[in-house]
């Protein structure tokens, strides 16, 4: 739902979203999307993931929306490998969404 979402942005060439166990989480897991970008694109980074943050937010159902938003240059990554990345990244900051509570970066 989410990486078809996020597709639809002109800028993004592949996506792959893996959901980071978080028992607090209504589905038990916190969807984080990584983004490979389309070769030599320009963007501004946090316009691009507040764009990406808010057309999930008004097209999916809102557990589903990533908490964040992760641009990576080699898109040969297992989801395994990029799981291995997340949790770090995650643990100390806060997004607040209207319906829940979730770990992640604040994108609004």
């Amino acid at each position: 739902e989410a990486e078809r979402e996020i597709l639809k942005n002109k800028l993004v060439n592949n996506v792959v979203v893996v959901g980071i166990k978080d028992p607090g989480h209504e589905q038990g897991e916190l969807p984080v999307a990584f983004i490979k970008l389309i070769d030599d694109a320009k963007f501004d980074e946090e316009t691009l993931k507040n764009e990406l943050y808010k057309n999930c937010q008004d097209n999916i159902t809102y557990y589903s929306v990533p908490v964040d938003y992760i641009f990576i240059s080699d898109g040969k990554k297992s989801k395994k490998e990029l799981k291995d990345i997340v949790p770090s990244y995650l643990l100390d900051k806060i997004i607040y969404t209207e319906e829940t509570l979730y770990k992640g970066v604040n994108l609004k």
